[in-house]
């Protein structure tokens, strides 16, 4: 069954997955759902409809300077190309743009809004072997801008500096039922924030490193499982500080995984219903500077799970991301805390 949860990443992988409806709803989706349709053979067209992840560099700069109050546009479109040149080998192109616009206007508090717009771009190669070999690999770069102002003043804005993500997947056969995948993403994003009105500004630098790798095994035609190691880090810095807003006592912030892992199995429980269990855990350090010379480090571990259901009629089918809630606690309706069965839901349709 094709899925299109890939193409964002990977624009290159819409000709595994062409001659697809889909429709989301849920927390991992835009506000207000996600639709797509991709349409082709050898060149293969779509667009998709409030995706989630959009204007990245905005999110972290939101994240690093929560007093800012940067806003975070919601994705309006993606456009997404991919053609094959030659038997095997796939090029792939997407376009996406986010934008969000509030303002007020009036004799007493003056002219008040913030505007906040997105564009990404992202070009990948995809490669299908005759043995089952998959890989595929992708650059992207998002430019961002964000204006806040008020009483006809600009009291934040964001420099145009554009942020860029590397991205690689594949997976290999080594024996029969045996094969060994892994992933790789680097991403860097500008922390530019400029406060004219005060004549003050911040600059800083914020990666993600994140790198997995291990095998999948397939113990029956209806059971796949798969386990992996992972080493993840995300940090950021503040280079220069000439004011607030910014985290209390805080200059710099990084967070790792080592060693990390994630476990899951698949098993086809008849012709049209498959059921999912995933587990994701590890040891994390997270290390806080206060940019004057003094730091803390905080260790722990984390563990947690998650299962999915999905149910197929024909060309239709329904996947769902069951709620945590549900899994421990049990539905609202017999004593427990889940409102619903689904944390997401997607309904596509293959024709």
């Amino acid at each position: 069954m094709p899925d299109d949860s890939d193409v964002g990443a990977f624009p290159s992988a819409a000709l595994r997955n062409s001659g697809l409806l889909v429709l989301s709803h849920g927390d991992d989706v835009g506000s207000q759902g996600e639709v797509g349709v991709l349409l082709g053979d050898r060149v293969v067209g779509g667009v998709f409809l409030g995706r989630s992840d959009g204007a990245g560099d905005l999110a972290r700069r939101a994240e690093v300077f929560p007093g800012a109050e940067i806003v975070v546009p919601d994705r309006i479109a993606d456009l997404v190309l991919a053609f094959t040149p030659i038997p095997g080998q796939a090029l792939g192109l997407s376009l996406g743009a986010s934008h969000a616009l509030i303002r007020t206007t009036n004799g007493e508090a003056g002219d008040n809004g913030d505007l906040a717009t997105s564009f990404g771009l992202s070009l990948s190669h995809s490669y299908d072997g005759p043995t089952g070999a998959l890989a595929d690999t992708s650059a992207g770069i998002d430019v961002s801008y964000f204006r806040r102002t008020r009483r006809f003043e600009v009291t934040h804005e964001t420099p145009v500096v554009a942020a860029f993500d590397l991205r690689h997947r594949s997976l290999w056969p080594v024996a029969p039922r045996w094969q060994v995948g892994g992933s790789l993403r680097l991403r860097g994003d500008d922390l530019g924030l400029d406060m004219p009105a005060a004549a003050r500004s911040a600059r800083g630098k914020a990666w993600l490193f994140d790198i997995e790798v291990g095998p999948r095994v397939r113990p029956s035609e209806r059971v796949t499982l798969a386990v992996s190691l992972r080493f993840a880090s995300s940090w950021w810095t503040v280079d220069r500080l000439d004011s607030p807003p910014r985290r209390p006592d805080q200059g710099g912030l990084s967070t790792s995984i080592f060693p990390g892992f994630r476990a899951a199995a698949e098993a086809h429980l008849s012709d049209w219903a498959t059921a999912r269990v995933g587990f994701v855990g590890g040891r994390f350090a997270r290390t806080s500077e206060t940019g004057e010379g003094s730091s803390a480090t905080v260790m722990d571990r984390q563990l947690a799970w998650t299962a999915g259901l999905g149910l197929t009629w024909e060309n239709l089918r329904i996947d769902g991301r069951l709620q945590a809630a549900l899994l421990q606690d049990g539905p609202d309706a017999l004593g427990g805390t889940a409102p619903g069965l689904f944390h997401t839901i997607s309904v596509s349709y293959v024709f």
